[in-house]
């Protein structure tokens, strides 16, 4: 306990909280008494709390400075209970349950935030041309965002791009499939799934439905000129297999109005490969060709 020293009466030894400061001055409760009404009006007045005494059971501390409970000093055993009071168990629980549905909504939405990143990024990886990468991040959003009925078109026809590429027809056409009821015309699934079909009557060596579907996708653009190509590549492969002449002349015709474009070096690849299955009666895939002539064919 602290004792102070009455300013007014001198007496020593006075409890600090049987004392009232007024105006900087320290006063025992007799001397507060004869200051009355009118005279304590516009003066200072400060109540100073005995730090070492417990403001709630009154247990003396000694010279131990308790700690304050706003600007009571409390101890440890009346501030667990004054917390009960303010905050009892059904609070706490209540809030903690709170806390946790706060942060399941936290973890829950943020599944969305990703998705949202990876379609970005999706988009951003196909404008710069790694369209295998497009479709792998495409697929990411839609498993993060299953519900989102845009997604899983959207995955598929990213992904039957990166399978087109990779001259895997087959797969590239269901992938086509899945998703062509429900793109928008502008998204161009009519001649992806024609070209995949394309390539998989290709490699099951069907050049007459080949020719067909090259001859489709060639009206439907007629300035194209890899569609004009593949004319002249399907017709090259019925030759190739028929020795037809009447056949070699078409695919010949064909392919003079696609070499206008041999300053392409994608067209001019690809008019290479069909000169040289014209001159050999060889039907090889682009891989084979690329690799047995590096440099290109030439007669």
């Amino acid at each position: 306990m602290r004792y102070v020293k009455c300013s007014a009466c001198g007496k020593e030894q006075i409890p600090q909280n049987d004392s009232l400061s007024i105006d900087g001055a320290v006063y025992c409760h007799n001397c507060i008494a004869e200051v009355k009404g009118e005279h304590l009006k516009g003066r200072k007045v400060i109540k100073d709390f005995d730090p070492t005494v417990c403001a709630s059971c009154n247990k003396d501390f000694d010279d131990r400075p308790l700690p304050k409970l706003g600007s009571y000093p409390v101890c440890t055993d009346c501030q667990k209970g004054i917390e009960k009071k303010i905050a009892p168990t059904w609070v706490k629980a209540f809030f903690a349950f709170i806390l946790i549905i706060v942060l399941f909504s936290f973890g829950w939405n943020w599944r969305f935030f990703q998705a949202h990143n990876e379609i970005q990024s999706s988009m951003m990886a196909y404008e710069n041309g790694d369209v295998s990468q497009a479709a792998d991040l495409m697929e990411q959003a839609r498993n993060h965002a299953p519900e989102s009925g845009d997604l899983k078109p959207l995955a598929a026809y990213y992904r039957g791009i990166a399978l087109l590429s990779e001259d895997k027809s087959e797969e590239a056409l269901k992938k086509f499939a899945d998703c062509k009821d429900f793109l928008p015309e502008d998204y161009g699934v009519e001649i992806l799934l024609l070209q995949a079909d394309m390539g998989a009557v290709f490699d099951s060596k069907d050049y007459i439905r080949f020719l067909a579907g090259a001859k489709e996708l060639l009206e439907l653009d007629t300035t194209n000129l890899m569609s004009v190509g593949a004319v002249a590549s399907a017709y090259a492969c019925l030759y190739a297999t028929t020795q037809n002449d009447s056949i070699k002349n078409l695919s010949q015709l064909y392919l003079q109005r696609a070499a206008v474009g041999k300053d392409d070096s994608i067209v001019a690849e690809f008019v290479n490969r069909i000169e040289h299955r014209l001159a050999t009666r060889e039907i090889i895939e682009r891989e084979e060709f690329v690799k047995k002539y590096p440099n290109g064919w030439s007669n």
